[in-house]
């Protein structure tokens, strides 16, 4: 299991890199004139997107890992119970 400190950190490398070829892949999209966005218009966009899908990944990681020990605790418990018997 991921403590929060690794999970806010692989989210944020993830997101980040993907922002960053994001950011590239629309300035390329807007020379070769397949829509026309300033590069300050695409930085705030890609800005914006980026905060929403860091809190999204993060959000999901601890969901998973909240199932992940649960599974386990539960697993656990139902190992204790069967060597009491």
């Amino acid at each position: 299991m991921q403590n929060k400190k690794h999970s806010l950190l692989e989210s944020s490398l993830n997101i980040l890199s993907g922002s960053v070829i994001a950011y590239t892949v629309t300035q390329l999209g807007s020379f070769v004139g397949m829509w026309d966005i300033s590069p300050g218009k695409n930085l705030l966009l890609t800005s914006i997107l980026t905060v929403v899908s860091l809190g999204r990944s993060y959000l999901w990681r601890r969901v998973f890992n909240k199932m992940h020990v649960k599974r386990h605790e539960e697993a656990l418990k139902k190992y204790k119970e069967e060597l009491e018997r």
